[in-house]
């Protein structure tokens, strides 16, 4: 929630099911934010994205190595991003209790037939592998023309109350799949999605830059959006 509205909230405090201790508590994460969410998931970069959209409300993002969690395996079975967004989600606020933010997200390309889709992150077999998963996919499109390498990046979080309420934002963003990987700055198939308006690939843009056009960006302004019209029906009641 936004920090004007800060009074509406009810304050988080994590719990534990599992029979693993965490390793950080609330009181040892201190900061500026007065409340805290998890992140289900222990990518930082996903964690620093997710914390400078959301920077003006009062949550903190934590991630699971925060919370003791980070050894934590999810099955994610669900045929569709929001399927296993909703998944993460439900499976660490079983452990800590609180609010919990999840984002399931990957890449359809229109020329696979929407694959790698829900299977992105171990296109190639191994989970988190992105060198793998980008060869695989350049090996995939060698013989498709680059105007039909058409594509596009897909986020979906979903962000899980106390009480069980669930909201769920999606995002895309399109552009083509090139076949030489170009810039630093990103992670997954970002050095492969070159983003027509900006001419340069994911990889190659600023994290304000990112963040404005992103999947998740997108993704993430409509949770903002959610999250206003949310309180600001609370703050009125």
């Amino acid at each position: 929630m936004k920090k004007t509205e800060a009074k509406t909230a009810v304050k988080t405090e994590f719990k534990t099911t599992s029979k693993t201790t965490p390793k950080a508590t609330l009181k040892e994460n201190q900061s500026a934010y007065p409340y805290k969410a998890v992140l289900a998931s222990g990518n930082s970069h996903k964690r620093q994205e997710i914390q400078a959209m959301l920077k003006d409300f009062d949550y903190e993002i934590l991630s699971l190595k925060d919370v003791g969690l980070e050894n934590m395996e999810i099955v994610e079975d669900g045929d569709t991003f929001e399927a296993n967004a909703v998944i993460k989600a439900k499976a660490v606020q079983r452990e800590i209790g609180g609010v919990v933010l999840a984002d399931d997200s990957g890449l359809e390309v229109d020329a696979l037939g929407g694959a790698p889709g829900v299977y992105s992150a171990r296109y190639a077999g191994e989970h988190g592998n992105d060198e793998a998963n980008n060869l695989k996919l350049i090996k995939a499109l060698e013989e498709v023309e680059p105007a039909q390498r058409t594509a596009r990046f897909v986020s979906v979080i979903a962000m899980i109350f106390e009480d069980g309420e669930t909201i769920t934002a999606r995002g895309t963003v399109e552009g083509i799949i090139q076949l030489q990987p170009v810039g630093d700055n990103g992670f997954g198939y970002d050095p492969l999605f070159y983003y027509p308006p900006f001419q340069k690939t994911m990889a190659e843009l600023t994290m304000s830059e990112k963040n404005a056009v992103s999947h998740r960006g997108n993704a993430l302004a409509l949770l903002r959006q959610k999250l206003e019209a949310k309180y600001a029906g609370l703050h009125h009641q």
